[in-house]
């Protein structure tokens, strides 16, 4: 015997979350149903939340820089996402000149990822960032995000949090470590307290009050850099490090940081710690 409370109920929970008349209707005939299939319907309705929640959402990958390869470490990222986590991942690579075609995508995206330096963009195409920050959505910045873009110069200050002016000599190894304040954070769940960068040292100290530093990165007789921080811009949640060098991307707590910071972004819970971090 079939259920037709069963039917409608399913039916409704494929329908957009604010559809209460097609969810009301569907209880109407649950009413008049016999008891047994109240639990059908229950299992029915447990299966829908959980698809919802499966839901894959997707994540803009953008690399428009030509110092640490990014056009190489960006697409491997991708995949290890997709593979690991299920995301629906995209990514875009800056042309020649000075334009990332596909930008649209930023329209239906729930995070985006940047890896840009020093680009002027069209204006049109500037706009679809600044269209997607303003809308409240979650962004992280890797490494020369800090100074991506030659025709918004207060996209590091206010966007990301930061204040870059330079770097130490790529001679200089840098040693990061967790900041103690922030050992709790759900961005650092899995991250080694200590562990060596892959590339050179960002300087960024003092950053606005605004942001919370969550790693410090510092060079033989010089004072400790923020390396790793939070901010907040329009209610959306960002999260930036001057780490990114091609090394970073082989080190399992880079990796697992920017799991972190990806799921912390979308808030949702720290996934746990996998063997392929």
């Amino acid at each position: 015997m079939k259920c037709a409370a069963a039917v409608h109920l399913k039916n409704a929970a494929r329908l957009p979350k604010n559809s209460k008349l097609s969810l009301a209707k569907a209880m109407k005939t649950l009413s008049r149903e016999p008891a047994f299939c109240l639990v059908i319907l229950f299992l029915v309705l447990q299966t829908a939340g959980a698809a919802e929640s499966a839901r894959q959402q997707a994540i803009v990958l953008i690399s428009g820089e030509y110092e640490y390869d990014s056009a190489r470490t960006l697409p491997a990222f991708k995949q290890y996402l997709a593979t690991n986590y299920g995301f629906n991942c995209i990514y875009l690579e800056r042309t020649k000149g000075e334009e990332i075609p596909g930008l649209e995508a930023l329209e239906k995206a729930d995070l985006a990822i940047v890896f840009v330096r020093r680009m002027t963009l069209p204006e049109e195409q500037l706009g679809k960032i600044k269209k997607f920050i303003d809308s409240g959505k979650p962004l992280i910045g890797l490494r020369t995000a800090s100074h991506a873009f030659e025709n918004w110069k207060e996209w590091d200050r206010d966007v990301l949090g930061g204040n870059y002016h330079n770097h130490y000599g790529n001679d200089l190894t840098a040693a990061i470590k967790l900041r103690p304040e922030a050992a709790d954070h759900p961005i650092l769940k899995g991250v080694e307290k200590e562990f060596i960068a892959g590339g050179s040292l960002y300087l960024n100290s003092p950053l606005p009050p605004s942001s919370t530093v969550l790693l410090m990165g510092s060079v033989t007789n010089q004072p400790p850099e923020p390396v790793a921080w939070t901010h907040e811009y329009k209610g959306a949640r960002i999260f930036y490090t001057s780490l990114g060098h091609p090394k970073d991307f082989e080190n399992r707590s880079f990796r697992r940081l920017l799991v972190n910071a990806i799921y912390w972004a979308l808030n949702r819970p720290t996934p746990p710690v996998k063997k392929s971090d």
